[in-house]
């Protein structure tokens, strides 16, 4: 097993003088191969132990489950999502019940390993990242699942730290991205990196809740073959692949421009389910105008210029 693989490694390196660095990545709760699902009849599969944990458990339902009007979105969300139908709303719930029940093993992983670490007298002395690659769609915005596309549930992952001089149960509101992990766990070192990093450490921000910044995050899909008519392969109910886009996101703005010409704009402090795209709206101009300028500017920034602080007026 992963879990105890992972305590091994620090029982032997915990002892040495010389720090030690250790990943864990689990799958859940990632969904199976095709290969497992046609076995199983799961699209993901929690422990047998925690297989019937969340068996009555309700979907939490979030303001843009099944929106009802996506006439501000780009042309292919109304053309491939229509309002879910009875018997989504069943596969979204069972997914989501099965993937609730796979992260227990996760979170029982995660106690011994901690665990591990303070037995060998090192817990004071070490910092525990935990977070994951992406979010996931279970129905936002009518989009039974799915994870490539720009909104907030797919580009929301959780972020937890701990370590030394990190205050417990704080939480900050600075807006960070997984390009910080690197410069997070070099700064704890001595050792640098031969790469440019555009990310930056994440400790000011942990140690000091209150640290506030105006950077703005620039998020992308990858590689020009996502224009396409091949659809994914992966969990049941398969989807075509969306085309591609690039967006900026502050804590108050997110703007979308897609491959093609069109765009989105969301205003956090009126719209914070991402509902209506005020793109079009006139008001909006000179507001589209400047994030348009940032994110070309972050679409083409390498290193220090990643994190230079992004006009005021966007925050």
């Amino acid at each position: 097993m992963l879990r105890n693989k992972a305590v091994s490694f620090i029982r032997r390196r915990a002892p040495a003088e010389d720090p030690f660095f250790l990943s864990v990545a689990f799958l859940a709760p990632h969904h199976e191969s095709a290969y497992v699902q046609r076995r199983t009849g799961q699209v993901v599969r929690p422990a047998p132990r925690h297989r019937t944990a969340f068996a009555h458990a309700r979907l939490p339902r979030v303001a843009g489950y099944n929106e009802p009007n996506v006439s501000d979105k780009p042309w292919f969300l109304s053309r491939w999502h229509g309002p879910l139908t009875p018997r989504e709303h069943v596969a979204i719930l069972a997914r989501s019940r099965q993937r609730r029940a796979s992260l227990l093993a996760v979170d029982e992983a995660v106690a011994k390993i901690v665990a591990e670490v303070r037995r060998a007298g090192e817990l004071d002395n070490t910092l525990v990242l935990f977070t994951s690659d992406n979010g996931f769609m279970q129905g936002e915005h009518r989009v039974p699942q799915g994870k490539m596309l720009p909104y907030d549930p797919s580009t929301h992952v959780p972020l937890l730290v701990r370590g030394p001089r990190i205050p417990a149960g704080r939480r900050s509101r600075e807006l960070v991205s997984n390009i910080d992990i690197a410069p997070t766990v070099l700064d704890l070192t001595p050792a640098t990196s031969r790469m440019r990093l555009d990310g930056r450490s994440l400790l000011p921000f942990a140690r000091n809740p209150r640290l506030r910044s105006a950077r703005p995050l620039l998020h992308e899909t990858g590689g020009n073959g996502i224009w396409g008519r091949r659809r994914q392969e992966g969990a049941k109910g398969q989807q075509p692949r969306v085309p591609a886009w690039r967006a900026m996101r502050t804590n108050r703005w997110l703007y979308v421009s897609y491959k093609g010409g069109q765009q989105e704009l969301y205003d956090a402090r009126r719209d914070r389910a991402q509902l209506r795209s005020v793109a079009r709206d006139p008001r909006y101009r000179v507001r589209l105008r400047t994030l348009r300028r940032i994110l070309g500017d972050l679409a083409q920034c390498s290193g220090r210029a990643c994190r230079r602080f992004a006009d005021p007026s966007v925050r």
